[in-house]
């Protein structure tokens, strides 16, 4: 997954906030980890993702992170209100040179601590509005079944959380984004120490939609619609 492309759409490179108070299309301040440069492939769809580790992973030591990012404002409140609706900030993934061409920052602060709390109520607001659907993270299910609109099914950066500078508070280059859906429910569900989900699909332009419509050709976009389906 090292580019968010398509061969339907044009490149995305910028991920809008939410264009309207209240939506749940803007950025969600979790981090995928992916070890620079992220190359192709490094996720399928399906695969079990998971945020709100202490210390990152068991190979990545970055004291005081979890995995939050500081998207609108640092602490619990902002967290909890960007975990509900998304952020209403700007970012940018990176060139393929390294280079930022915005609109919106390139690189992210992370949130340090645990902020259980935050967590829970911000996800307890999403997921009120998820629908109910066979889990498309287990073994049976498919996430090209996942309804357009679905509050579940949300855009993330992708970052390193090795390459950071300090412990601490520190701010990390976004490589590219990735849709993933939230688990609400099932064997991997979300707790509000324990965020548990799946990879969907690179960001692309055929997945991405504003407020009304759907386009295969913008590179801003709000939010994620659910993933094409694919038929021989």
């Amino acid at each position: 997954m090292a580019s968010a492309t398509s061969s339907g759409g044009g490149t995305v490179t910028t991920v809008n906030g939410s264009i309207t108070t209240g939506t749940d299309l803007g950025l969600m301040p979790l981090g995928l980890q992916c070890t620079t440069p992220c190359p192709k492939g490094s996720f399928v769809a399906g695969q079990s993702v998971s945020f709100g580790q202490k210390f990152i992973s068991s190979t990545i030591d970055l004291p005081g992170n979890w995995g939050w990012l500081d998207l609108d404002g640092s602490g619990g409140a902002g967290l909890k209100g960007d975990l509900a609706n998304g952020a209403t900030t700007p970012y940018s993934a990176i060139n393929s040179d390294g280079s930022c061409s915005g609109p919106g920052s390139c690189t992210v602060y992370t949130d340090p601590g645990g902020k259980t709390g935050p967590i829970k109520q911000g996800l307890d607001s999403r997921f009120a509005g998820c629908p109910s659907i066979p889990d498309p993270c287990g073994p049976s299910g498919s996430t090209t079944a996942i309804p357009a609109g679905d509050p579940c099914l949300v855009v993330v950066p992708v970052v390193d959380f090795a390459a950071a500078t300090k412990a601490g508070k520190t701010n990390l280059t976004i490589e590219t984004f990735a849709e993933v859906y939230l688990e609400p429910t099932g064997p991997d569900k979300t707790t509000n120490t324990h965020i548990g989900g799946c990879y969907v699909s690179a960001v692309a332009g055929g997945t991405l939609s504003s407020t009304t419509t759907t386009t295969t050709t913008t590179t801003v976009f709000a939010g994620a619609t659910a993933p094409p389906l694919l038929t021989n």
